[in-house]
């Protein structure tokens, strides 16, 4: 009998209690994120509340981090003291297929004997000779088998998905049941690619067919869909703004303003915050692959970003009237000078967003946030 791990909430730094994906996504932050991964506690959460095919992929995150620092660095190290540290402090999961010299590997199953007895897992609309399928014992020490590596590729459309299945047999649990579970797991990622293969084609060809002024929902934020117009759609990509404000804030952290030293857009905080929080929490790895990096000029700086605002020329090419550009709330823009202060009003109209008088600029407000994106298909 299998034991169930006992479900409990993860509680962020905004003492929010987490218990869904979504919940997490919402209030997630980095810190409790970090620990509560090197504590183990992620991995439990997942399992608990069914997320196994996260907690799978959690368990493929190795050394190989530590060493890319180390290798930065140019710092030699020593790759058994990298291992005891991890696993004593804060119970890092360390996978054995990170390891160079310490694990004998021999594949046991060719692809087409897998193939073979995945048939009577998978039904005939899932074509597996289109999947690379891979599977691999890792020994421990001992010379014994411990765990399974997992290996699925489809090199037509670039898919790749990896996962460590532990091994163990104990009482009614024979290796045959083993095996069953093997080809379970097996047979429902490749589904899972399937379908997602599916999904995206069809996604793909729904996004084609927008035209000027559609609205399509894509990410989540705060709980909700993202509602997004189409300002263009130029046969290869659609350029993007959401429908409405999605929240306010400030333009940058430091919130009194000199006339003197402004801080730039490329420093700001706001960018940063689109590009990272914004980005990461609002869209999914799947959606992730539809954005497509923005080129743009600011001031004396090129910058390539996921997510951004418009600056003022650029927004009333797509966006001709001021009723074109009114919403519910004003909304920032990024300046052409590289320096903050211009926003659309609720009327659409271009204004300044700090008042100077005599060389002073008064702490500018916190103001709507009106991210645009370049989705391609």
């Amino acid at each position: 009998m299998i034991k169930k791990v006992p479900k409990f909430p993860l509680k962020m730094k905004n003492g929010v209690n987490v218990r869904t994906i979504e919940e997490l996504r919402k209030n997630a932050d980095y810190q409790s994120i970090i620990n509560y991964y090197l504590s183990g506690q992620l991995d439990l959460w997942c399992r608990a509340f069914g997320y196994n095919s996260l907690s799978e992929q959690l368990d493929q995150v190795n050394l190989d981090i530590v060493k890319e620092i180390y290798d930065k660095l140019e710092i030699q190290y020593d790759t058994n003291e990298i291992i005891q540290f991890l696993q004593e402090n804060g119970g890092v999961r360390i996978s054995s297929e990170s390891l160079e010299n310490d694990y004998i590997e021999e594949k046991v199953i060719d692809n087409q004997e897998i193939k073979n007895s995945l048939t009577s897992y998978i039904n005939d609309s899932v074509n597996l000779d289109a999947f690379l399928i891979e599977v691999t014992p890792l020994n421990n020490e001992d010379g014994e088998i411990n765990k399974y590596r997992i290996v699925i590729e489809n090199n037509n459309i670039g898919q790749y998905y990896r996962f460590i299945l532990p091994y163990f047999v104990s009482g009614d649990y024979t290796h045959d049941r083993f095996k069953d579970d093997l080809y379970k797991k097996i047979s429902h990622a490749i589904i899972r690619l399937n379908t997602d293969n599916d999904y995206n084609k069809c996604k793909n060809s729904r996004y084609a067919e927008l035209q000027k002024d559609d609205i399509f929902e894509f990410g989540i934020f705060q709980g909700e869909p993202i509602k997004w117009r189409v300002m263009d759609n130029d046969g290869e990509q659609l350029v993007c703004i959401s429908d409405k404000v999605l929240c306010k804030k400030y333009y940058d952290d430091d919130r009194t303003l000199y006339c003197k030293g402004r801080k730039y857009w490329k420093d700001s905080s706001i960018r940063k915050w689109l590009n990272i929080d914004f980005y990461n929490n609002s869209f999914t790895s799947s959606e992730k692959l539809f954005i497509k990096k923005y080129h743009y000029n600011c001031y004396d700086d090129e910058f390539e970003d996921y997510i951004f605002f418009f600056q003022s020329s650029d927004l009333s090419f797509y966006l001709e009237t001021d009723r074109d550009r009114a919403t519910d709330d004003e909304y920032f823009l990024c300046d052409s000078s590289g320096e903050f202060g211009h926003k659309i009003d609720k009327k659409g109209h271009f204004m300044s967003h700090m008042v100077q008088t005599y060389n002073r600029c008064y702490p500018i407000e916190p103001c709507g946030i009106r991210p645009s994106f370049c989705l391609k298909y």
